[in-house]
């Protein structure tokens, strides 16, 4: 597969999985506070994102089989830290509106995908 054809399918599990987290954090941001919020937004996107990349965008790699379960342990516990502290951290012209929530919902997407490109070369060496 090429590179033009692999960012493609990463960019389509990415953006369903991007709407998922913006949906679940915007339904839930008025009965939580956001950073509470925006985790559980993750958290739903993760499960998006890892069967997703398995069996779409790292078919090849992974034979269509899901990544071994620590590839998703690690993305939760890098994600998690960042969905939850990032909030606190953001500058105070983000502390409103669509741009900070934005920002909150693709760093964790350039985050998945170096985990998932470091998934898919494991897999790729060790099947």
């Amino acid at each position: 597969m090429n590179l033009q054809e692999r960012i493609v399918r990463y960019s389509k599990v990415g953006l369903v999985a991007a709407t998922v987290h913006f949906c679940v954090q915007s339904g839930l941001l008025f009965l939580m506070p956001i950073w509470i919020s925006n985790t559980l937004g993750f958290l739903a996107a993760s499960s998006v994102s890892y069967f997703g990349h398995s069996v779409y965008t790292y078919r090849i790699e992974t034979r269509g089989k899901i990544f071994p379960k620590r590839w998703l342990i690690l993305q939760f516990i890098v994600n998690i830290a960042m969905s939850s502290l990032l909030p606190f951290f953001l500058p105070s012209f983000f502390a409103v509106g669509y741009i900070k929530r934005g920002i909150l919902v693709l760093i964790p997407i350039l985050m998945n995908a170096l985990i998932w490109t470091s998934a898919a070369n494991f897999s790729r060496r060790y099947p």
